[in-house]
């Protein structure tokens, strides 16, 4: 981390007011951010694209106080663990996933799978911020943990950006669109500002400033991309920032031209498929109104999952789009995005402005994409 990076990231700790690192938090009947006590939702989604619906000290209000509870469905969930686990992060068994013993391994593989699992991984964690009061290691990397999947299964913005807080600030990108998503934009550039060139967070950071409508900020970080031997990521991740802005002919242009590229040195051929299931599909839909998709319910598909194909069902009613269902998938690092994207397609009455759930950024993809097919087709029918 840069010494600029370190400087400001310190500054928005100050900010969030979150200077101690603690080991626990007290419980409070306050839900996920979003669905949760009246004033800590995430805003209307107009607002988003708005700019600042909120103040940066109330979001950073918000993230100390919210996000420094437990959710209010903690206590009914029981601690449940096999006894073999290890739960300092250390992998004792070597050169094998292990998940009942490596606690890596069992996060993604017997709670991040299972959806009815989610809320015992939460518990689970905070039971390892106790466990590892006195080992600074892996405390750390339990908070970071914390972070993450409150973001990733719950799209719990206050108590995520608290976490990542509490881990120091160790991902500038999350807290960022943490603060943006809570309702403060210019906290969410303060912060998203710092990461610079940093390869860590230099994609994400593309991402979420394409997410955010800062569309001109996106093509430079893209050309570095590019220029570093990876045009297949840089257009992919252009196309995306186009389309979410609502620049359908640009987003197009370069889902093409990352479709065509020939694969040398660092260029992924998964990305150059997810290129062409995107041209198609913004080809399909192009930002067709509503109004010329008839009434019912409408299939879509697109093959660019991460495990493969997903179909979505989309229902039109009078010009408006009524629902969208995931109705087949099989993706199993999925987080929230199952359901948060199709609820934002819902609210943003199109894909325009819709964002990715971070780390299901492939799977977000699909159902966006899946969505646009099925409108498109639908428009196209006598």
């Amino acid at each position: 981390m840069s010494k600029s990076l370190l400087v400001v990231a310190m500054s928005v700790l100050l900010v969030l007011g979150v200077a101690s690192v603690v080991a626990g938090s007290s419980s409070a009947s306050v839900s996920a951010v979003g669905g949760g006590s009246p004033g800590t939702e995430a805003p209307a989604a107009g607002g988003l694209r708005a700019g600042n619906t909120r103040t940066r000290q109330e979001v950073a209000d918000i993230i100390t106080t919210v996000g420094s509870t437990l959710p209010d469905w903690f206590d009914s969930v029981p601690l449940e663990y096999p006894d073999t686990l290890n739960l300092h992060w250390e992998q004792i068994v070597k050169d094998k996933w292990a998940p009942d013993h490596n606690l890596g391994a069992y996060m993604l593989t017997r709670i991040i799978e299972r959806p009815r699992k989610w809320r015992h991984g939460i518990k689970l964690l905070h039971h390892c911020l106790e466990v590892n009061r006195n080992n600074p290691s892996a405390l750390q990397q339990t908070r970071e943990n914390l972070a993450n999947r409150y973001l990733f299964l719950f799209q719990d913005y206050a108590r995520a950006g608290y976490w990542n807080a509490q881990a120091g600030n160790s991902d500038p990108v999350l807290l960022a669109k943490c603060c943006w998503r809570l309702g403060s934009k210019d906290l969410a550039v303060e912060v998203l500002s710092t990461v610079g060139v940093d390869r860590r967070f230099y994609a994400k950071a593309l991402r979420l400033w394409g997410e955010m409508g800062e569309y001109k900020k996106v093509l430079p970080m893209a050309d570095r991309i590019a220029r570093a031997g990876q045009a297949d990521l840089a257009y992919l991740l252009a196309g995306d920032a186009a389309r979410v802005t609502g620049r359908y002919q640009e987003a197009l242009g370069y889902y093409q031209l990352g479709a065509a590229l020939e694969l040398p040195g660092r260029m992924d051929p998964i990305n150059v498929e997810r290129a062409q299931a995107s041209a198609q599909a913004v080809a399909a839909f192009a930002g067709q109104d509503l109004s010329a998709v008839p009434d019912g319910t409408h299939t879509g598909e697109s093959n660019d999952g991460f495990k493969g194909p997903i179909e979505v069902e989309v229902t039109v009613k009078d010009g408006r789009i009524e629902s969208v269902v995931v109705s087949r998938h099989r993706e199993n690092w999925y987080g929230a995005s199952i359901e948060y994207v199709p609820a934002r397609i819902v609210e943003e009455q199109g894909v325009v402005g819709v964002d990715a759930v971070t780390h299901a950024t492939v799977t977000s993809r699909a159902i966006i994409n899946a969505t646009m097919m099925a409108l498109g087709d639908a428009a196209e029918q006598p």
